[in-house]
C-alpha cells in the first residue's frame, strides 16, 4: 500500500562563529514562494531569539552549540524543536534553553498553543490536571507550584499527541532538565480544531 502523505523538504543552514555553531532548518520548494520567505523568517527569528536568550553576546561565552529536530513533518503539518546549549567562563555548569514552532505549510499560519483549540473550549482547564498528573507520575521535583497551563508555554506536535514543555528552574532543579509532558490526541480530540487532528 502506497503512503499517500506528502512531506516538506527541509535544508539544514548553519550559523558558525569562532564560539558558536547553530545548526537550523530552511523549508525549501514550496509553491507559494510568499509563504516560504514568511516561514523561514519566522523560523531563523525563532533561532536567534533563543541565541540571544542564551546569551550568544556575553563577553565571557565559552561554547554555544545549537541542534533541531523535526518532531512533525506530515501534509501540511511541520513542528520543529530546537535547542540551545550554552557555557560561560567559571560557570558551574552550562544552561540549554528549548524553542519550537509549528506552522502550516499551505496556509502559512504560524500556531500559538491557543489556537489549537476550538474557541470557548477552555483548553486549560482540561489541560492542566493532566499535566499535574504527570508531574506526580515522574515525581518533579518542584522549586515552585506548578499552577496552570499558560497561553505562552511552549509545545510541539507529534504523530500521536500534543506535547508541552517548561525550561529548567521554570518550575524544575537544573538536573531534571526540560520536562516535557505528551497529551495523546485521542484524550483531548473534542476540544481541538478538526484541522489539528493529526492523522
Amino acid at each position: 500500500m502506497n503512503d499517500a502523505r506528502s512531506y516538506t523538504n527541509l535544508l539544514i543552514q548553519q550559523y558558525q562563529k569562532k564560539k558558536a555553531t547553530v545548526q537550523y532548518p530552511q523549508i525549501i520548494g514550496l509553491s507559494e514562494t510568499e509563504t516560504q520567505i514568511k516561514l523561514n523568517k519566522a523560523i531563523e527569528d525563532k533561532v536567534f531569539s533563543l541565541m540571544a536568550e542564551n546569551g550568544i553576546k556575553r563577553k565571557d561565552l565559552e561554547e554555544m552549540s545549537g541542534l533541531f529536530e523535526v518532531k512533525l513533518n506530515q501534509d501540511e503539518w511541520l513542528s520543529i524543536v530546537f535547542t540551545n546549549y550554552a557555557y560561560w567562563k567559571n560557570a558551574a555548569h552550562g544552561l540549554t534553553l528549548q524553542a519550537s514552532i509549528t506552522m502550516n505549510v499551505k496556509t502559512g499560519v504560524i500556531y500559538e498553543l491557543g489556537d489549537l483549540f476550538k474557541k470557548g473550549s477552555y483548553y486549560k482547564t482540561r489541560i492542566t490536571p493532566l499535566i499535574k498528573k504527570q508531574f506526580k507520575e515522574y515525581q518533579f521535583p518542584l522549586i515552585q507550584p506548578y499552577q496552570s497551563v499558560k497561553d505562552t508555554d511552549g509545545f510541539y506536535l507529534t504523530k500521536s499527541g500534543l506535547v508541552i514543555y517548561y525550561q529548567s528552574y521554570e518550575y524544575t532543579p537544573y538536573y531534571v532538565g526540560i520536562p516535557e509532558f505528551t497529551i495523546p490526541y485521542n484524550t483531548i480530540a473534542a476540544i481541538l480544531k478538526p484541522e489539528v487532528l493529526i492523522r
